[in-house]
């Protein structure tokens, strides 16, 4: 996955350029709001509500076994294909990739899921996507500006399992590379 910093920028300014209350970013007051929550991170110790920003991004699944991460249950009727981290009350940070499947825009998103099978999370919430943004300079053949959002159809309840990542509030750049992690359909 490449993205690039210009993207990255752009989406950072945009969300973080409301201002709130006092000359402080909305970024910073969430940030605020949120960090003292925040639990450990040791790979042996992560526990119920540790990543609470993660998002499943999923399907309403029809007929093809053969894609997606499909339950080996009964109970869930859809394929987890792309991820995205959960950023505001209403929106999901992913790959512009993550917005569209077979020319479609995905249907839920999961959160506070450690463990996609719905009916091991008791604090799994789902939330229908109403709306897809992708970069408009999307390539997907070369995975240039690869970067969107997933716009909720309702607020996200926030918990100890469900909380938005902290963004970049500063406008200033102390370094010349970035790199990214991220998971879902690969080449």
């Amino acid at each position: 996955m490449r993205l690039t910093i210009s993207s990255l920028l752009l989406v950072f300014v945009l969300v973080a350029w409301v201002q709130a209350g006092s000359n402080q970013r909305i970024a910073q007051a969430k940030c605020q709001d949120y960090h003292h929550r925040a639990k450990s991170n040791e790979l042996d110790n992560c526990l119920r509500g540790e990543y609470p920003h993660i998002a499943f991004i999923g399907w309403k699944t029809e007929n093809d076994p053969d894609i997606g991460w499909k339950m080996e249950n009964d109970h869930d009727d859809y394929n987890f294909l792309g991820f995205g981290n959960l950023i505001s009350e209403h929106y999901i940070l992913t790959t512009a990739r993550s917005t569209s499947f077979q020319q479609k825009k995905p249907d839920i998103v999961r959160l506070g899921a450690m463990d996609l099978d719905y009916w091991k999370n008791p604090d799994a919430t789902d939330y229908e996507v109403s709306e897809v943004i992708t970069h408009p300079n999307y390539n997907e053949r070369l995975a240039y500006n690869d970067i969107g959002l997933v716009r909720l159809d309702e607020p996200v309840s926030f918990s100890e399992s469900i909380r938005p990542v902290c963004l970049w509030d500063s406008l200033q750049m102390n370094f010349t590379s970035l790199v990214t992690t991220g998971f879902g359909r690969g080449e």
